[in-house]
């Protein structure tokens, strides 16, 4: 009994390392770094975002961005500061902010996106 428990056990853990890794390598990504996503930020984002507080340069301070409440754009539809949202704002842009989807890899958004979450 304790040879087939030991044994579901180890091939549980095989199962889930595998579905992590090939999740991740399927997409062709690393794991999300902020230490990365600093660099591409401090390349190339700050010229227009602050880091340190709320407020506005050009576009709007990214301190606490996660956290914030959901509110109106300039169009007038309602949203929140989810990963998704986020992530597809960087994508597409806005009105005020040039689409990234260009200049910015699948990996460098998903290391930026884990830099903006420890400010």
């Amino acid at each position: 009994m304790k040879r087939s428990t030991m044994l579901l056990a180890v091939c549980g853990a095989v199962v889930v390392s595998a579905a992590t890794y090939y999740g991740v390598a399927r997409r062709g990504l690393q794991p999300a770094d902020a230490t990365r996503g600093r660099q591409v930020f401090d390349a190339r984002c700050w010229v227009c975002h602050e880091t340190d507080n709320e407020g506005y340069r050009i576009g709007p301070g990214l301190q606490n961005y996660f956290q914030r409440s959901p509110h109106q754009q300039k169009n007038g539809s309602e949203h929140e500061h989810t990963d998704e949202f986020v992530r597809e704002f960087i994508r597409n842009g806005s009105m005020n902010m040039p689409a990234q989807k260009d200049f910015i890899s699948r990996q460098e958004l998903a290391d930026v996106m884990a830099y903006l979450k420890t400010l």
